[in-house]
């Protein structure tokens, strides 16, 4: 029981150090920020919507990804590509790899909020990975960003997310769950649409994915 209730002890301290570490948001976020509040940015309402309540948040996303880029997949189909059951989820590799395959270039997303707002202003709407519990419980969950709110003061990130077709996050708790994934994200393109941040070495690579998929 002693054993027991020290460790309760040490979990509930662990949290609330790692929630405390964690209000403070990024420099380059804090610019972002004010900068939305001076000039709103447009949200990407004509972004498809896919509701998903079991692990096929990957396939879901994916496949409005996929049609905002002009390509329709049925969600079935994208779960035979991507879902992994022992996982009971889709990995990142799989996600580029399914829309390489049907015909896009998979670039690498915004690294930050910074490249996050670039990337929307373009009208890229954005894959992300997020992790929704703990760093030792984790809970993956794919979502698409198409906007950034402003009312006030206050940055919400808009979402297509789960059962909501327009979920809304503070940004701080968005940047929050976003970098448990190390950022990670994706955007969908072409040779002749790519979005900005992307090196010429990542593009060569996304390109040469999408013509080798193409060709299997």
């Amino acid at each position: 029981m002693f054993i027991q209730s020290a460790v309760q002890r040490l979990c509930c301290l662990a949290m609330v150090v790692q929630l405390t570490a964690c209000t403070a948001l990024a420099p380059g976020t804090v610019q972002v920020a004010r900068d939305l509040v001076q000039q709103p940015l447009a949200e990407l309402d004509q972004v498809a919507f896919f509701p998903d309540d079991t692990s096929l948040c990957g396939p879901s996303s994916l496949a409005a990804l996929l049609l905002h880029a002009g390509v329709s997949v049925p969600i079935a189909q994208l779960t035979a590509d991507v879902y992994v059951p022992g996982r009971a989820g889709a990995l990142q590799l799989e996600m580029r790899t399914a829309a390489a395959r049907h015909g896009t270039v998979p670039f690498r997303g915004p690294a930050n909020v910074t490249e996050l707002r670039t990337v929307l202003q373009q009208g890229f709407p954005v894959l992300v990975l997020m992790n929704l519990g703990l760093d030792f419980a984790p809970s993956w969950h794919y979502a698409v960003v198409v906007g950034l709110s402003v009312k006030g003061t206050e940055v919400d990130v808009v979402l297509r997310s789960g059962m909501q077709r327009r979920q809304v996050l503070s940004l701080e708790l968005f940047e929050r769950l976003w970098a448990r994934s190390r950022q990670w994200s994706l955007v969908l393109g072409d040779a002749a649409r790519m979005p900005p941040a992307v090196t010429a070495d990542e593009a060569l690579h996304a390109i040469l994915l999408s013509d080798r998929m193409a060709q299997a």
